[in-house]
């Protein structure tokens, strides 16, 4: 097993730079996510590190190894697909065991690690099937076991479970957990559903244009996003973004005029050239905005409503036009055109200034634990 490092790593195609300059290092045993919307770069950096793609400048290191300039069959990687890749005429155990026949691995090893690895995808039933017998589930289990008999160093995926139903995207996202517990071997993983991302990874590299925006484990890109776009593109419903003016800097508050909101007072540090009447973008996700009651809080008007069962999700508009998504109790049936004034969960404020840079919070959540290093804006 190895880990691997990124260090300048860069993509171009001509005078287009899709990768621009990457640098990360990826532990031993380490399971890492990509995350980005369409045409991120998420999975040129993968097919990168697979070697399916020539790195047009940089270094990628896995192990100890420059692998630069290292064919793919060579670096000890396997890869598994979004498309299964099977051979529809070869039965599972052919297909699982093909790889190893090219590499004339002898005939008792090939056998041992297949029935190995069918035992750890719990599809020994299926060895004789071929892939037109077998459910999505099973086809990506087959797949996923072909790359296991190869005892890589590390297992790169590709948006493997775009193409399986909802339900069934949840059931494989457990087993692909489980199977990274029972093997520990360094893991790379593209998806755009940040929901993959955010029960699979240890550490997430969130991507945009080529560039990294942050990368950190799941909690804290929750929490602490460094950035507009971190902050909007992890969580789901996503956040809510406020714009308005600073209207007052104190030592732990920067105080900000919110059109329809009056006053909203957010506890985080300001800069050294924080000024009243900056431009600054308040940030709160629907889960921290909790209904006034008879305390008071904003006015709202219900656009639309979504009683979903458990939960229900609420368009709301302020008085000053701006929208907010609010995820509301499911014990009453809410209709649209409601009055629904609201409160912001002070502590669960976040605060951009005009560049889309977070400001440093006051206090870190205790979830997170430690001290908070995040720098000030």
């Amino acid at each position: 097993m190895a880990g691997f490092t990124l260090k300048n790593l860069s993509k171009s195609y001509g005078a287009l730079e899709v990768i621009k300059g990457i640098d990360l290092e990826v532990r031993d045993g380490e399971f890492i996510v990509f995350v980005g919307p369409s045409g991120c770069g998420k999975s040129t950096l993968l097919r990168m590190i697979a070697g399916l793609e020539e790195v047009s400048g940089g270094d990628l290191m896995i192990g100890e190894k420059r692998c630069n300039d290292i064919p793919a069959k060579a670096r000890g990687i396997a890869m598994v697909f979004q498309s299964y890749a099977l051979y529809p005429h070869k039965t599972v155990y052919e297909n699982m065991s093909f790889g190893l026949k090219l590499a004339k691995r002898p005939k008792d090893e090939i056998d041992r690690k297949v029935r190995a690895a069918a035992g750890i995808l719990h599809i020994e039933h299926l060895l004789e099937r071929r892939p037109s017998q077998l459910s999505g589930g099973q086809r990506q289990r087959v797949a996923i076991g072909r790359a296991i008999v190869r005892d890589p160093q590390v297992f790169l995926f590709d948006e493997p479970l775009s193409n399986l139903d909802a339900a069934l995207r949840v059931h494989m996202r457990l087993e692909l957990s489980k199977l990274h517990d029972d093997l520990g071997t360094t893991m790379a993983y593209v998806t755009h559903d940040q929901i993959e991302a955010m029960t699979l990874a240890d550490r997430i590299v969130v991507l945009d244009h080529g560039d990294v925006q942050q990368v950190g484990t799941p909690l804290e890109l929750y929490h602490l996003p460094q950035n507009l776009f971190v902050a909007g593109f992890i969580g789901s419903p996503k956040m809510n973004f406020l714009e308005g003016t600073i209207a007052a800097v104190e030592a732990d508050a920067i105080i900000v005029e919110v059109p329809g909101f009056a006053r909203v007072s957010v506890p985080v540090r300001p800069a050294s050239d924080t000024r009243s009447g900056d431009t600054v973008t308040i940030g709160i996700r629907p889960e921290h905005i909790d209904p006034a009651g008879d305390a008071g809080g904003f006015a709202c008007a219900i656009e639309v409503a979504e009683n979903i069962g458990d939960h229900a999700m609420l368009q709301l508009q302020g008085a000053g036009g701006q929208s907010l998504m609010v995820k509301a109790s499911g014990d009453t049936f809410w209709s649209r055109g409601g009055a629904y004034p609201v409160t912001f969960q002070p502590d669960a404020l976040h605060l951009f200034d005009d560049r889309g840079t977070a400001f440093s919070r006051n206090n870190r959540p205790k979830v997170l634990g430690g001290v908070d290093g995040f720098r000030s804006a």
